[in-house]
């Protein structure tokens, strides 16, 4: 059962008092203010708390300023806490690939079976950068003909909720510069 315990303000006691809060939770996921600048207050609010950081940042596109740790309650119960980035497209791919598994095994549901498969490009495609990127797709109607193709929407950067808001699917292009054809097949992950 999800508890929202509201916005807290750029500030460390606001900040402070709301992760307090939710520590009391199962999981705690924070969105916002994990990246390098003077407002990104989280990983140090959390460090002041005991929240120990397994790992801050990762090689993702649009995500890479993900933190996660664990947090361990007075009566030893350890907890995991998400700091998701900010940016729309950013957090929903960090909860799907992070969060989402660690809801489902905390259910009893496997995690290592994520909603992914293969489908076939609807257009070509040309990918730039260094790290894998899950870019927002819009499947493509099938005829019986015709299996299900995936087509690469117009982004534009993780800040771009628009473009996600008619994804129904996320494609994940590998890390390099590379020329993808149509027909071509690519994993998709598909969004809930």
């Amino acid at each position: 059962e999800a508890v929202d315990f509201g916005i807290a303000r750029d500030d460390r006691t606001a900040l402070r008092d709301k992760i307090v809060q939710g520590l009391e939770a199962d999981l705690l996921v924070l969105s916002g203010g994990v990246s390098a600048g003077v407002l990104d207050l989280v990983p140090g609010v959390l460090a002041e708390l005991g929240v120990r950081e397994v790992f801050h940042k990762v090689s993702l596109k649009p995500g890479k300023p993900l933190w996660f740790g664990v947090w361990t309650s007075p009566t030893g119960i350890v907890k995991p806490v998400f700091g998701l980035p900010g940016n729309p497209v950013s957090t929903l791919v960090c909860f799907e690939l992070f969060v989402r598994p660690a809801l489902d095994h905390m259910a009893g549901d496997d995690p290592l079976s994520p909603p992914t498969a293969a489908v076939e490009l609807a257009e070509s495609f040309t990918h730039r950068g260094d790290r894998p990127t899950y870019w927002p797709g819009a499947f493509e109607s099938s005829s019986p003909s015709r299996p299900c193709r995936v087509r690469p929407l117009r982004w534009k950067g993780s800040g771009d909720l628009r473009t996600l808001t008619v994804a129904d699917c996320l494609i994940c292009f590998e890390s390099g510069d590379r020329q993808y054809a149509a027909g071509e097949a690519v994993t998709v992950r598909h969004l809930h």
